[in-house]
């Protein structure tokens, strides 16, 4: 590799790294906005900030399409020596495709499947954004073990959890329970609706449950990990906090739409811990290395 190609890497890099970190800031208020346009119609919101929100929603995202064209630009050229950053564009650019033709098709429908596609495609989205960030910032990582492992399927169950909770949105279910921690008094009552809403607390208690067992089991092998675990399982006890103010306030829009924006900082705090945890083993098997070759 010649000099000149270790500079246009690190100048792409450089510039994925920044346009990465305006692409999250992008895809957050796309969200943000998307949850009080799809929430402040089934409660009641303020009438006032709806049109604010559909401008913010149609400039942020026009301006998310134009920079993934800026990122797939600098980064093509570069695909071959920097193979991970380029994949991750790669996702960047097909989920942006894939959110772009899902607004013009189904345009204003409000049905499940379509509350379910924006959100996991956003929140993915943004998860990507905040991962071609991490790999601009930092050397190539290859570590492989168990704690990535259970990590990798922790985001998974993250994942999951945030499709209930779109459902539940989808389905008018936010409502569907007033009381904690039982349903109006049952565990696990009739009604679709109300199904549907207790089966995302549960899913709730079992995540936050995974990511702290997860946290206390690494703490003796992988402490960079068990530190990343232990951060995801507190912004995860932090959203069952706001879960639970969202029943409380009769499902008030304010809180149900920072219940999501908190949600999409979960994804990022997730990302960031599984990433690290890859990035760790691999810094510190160099480090032996480097140790065993000195003596």
């Amino acid at each position: 590799m010649t000099a000149a190609d270790v500079e246009r890497i690190e100048r792409a890099q450089r510039f994925a790294a920044r346009a990465a970190a305006i692409g999250c800031a992008l895809v957050l208020a796309v969200i943000v906005a998307s949850a009080y346009l799809r929430l402040s119609q089934a409660g009641p919101g303020w009438s006032g900030l709806t049109g604010i929100a559909r401008i913010v929603h149609r400039l942020a995202a026009s301006a998310e399409a134009l920079l993934v064209v800026m990122i797939v630009a600098m980064c093509w050229g570069v695909r071959r020596t920097w193979a991970g950053g380029a994949l991750t564009t790669a996702v960047i650019a097909g989920l942006s495709v894939f959110l772009t033709l899902l607004g013009i098709v189904t345009a204003e429908a409000q049905t499940p499947s379509v509350t379910l596609g924006n959100l996991l495609g956003g929140m993915t989205l943004l998860g990507a954004f905040w991962l071609l960030r991490l790999q601009a910032l930092s050397a190539p990582g290859r570590g492989r073990g168990t704690a990535v492992c259970w990590m990798g399927a922790g985001v998974l169950l993250l994942a999951l959890q945030i499709a209930l909770g779109g459902l539940v949105s989808a389905h008018g279910a936010a409502t569907a329970c007033g009381t904690l921690p039982a349903c109006d008094g049952e565990w696990w009552p009739a009604g679709a609706s109300r199904a549907l809403h207790m089966a995302h607390r549960l899913g709730a208690a079992i995540l936050l449950v995974y990511w702290t067992v997860l946290a206390l089991g690494l703490r003796s092998r992988d402490r960079a990990a068990a530190k990343g675990a232990a951060a995801v399982a507190a912004m995860l006890a932090a959203q069952a906090a706001l879960g639970a103010t969202v029943v409380a306030s009769g499902a008030a829009v304010a809180a149900a739409v920072i219940h999501n924006a908190w949600a999409a900082l979960t994804v990022v705090v997730a990302v960031s811990a599984t990433f690290y945890s890859v990035h760790h083993r691999e810094a510190v098997a160099s480090a032996a290395r480097q140790t065993v070759t000195s003596k």
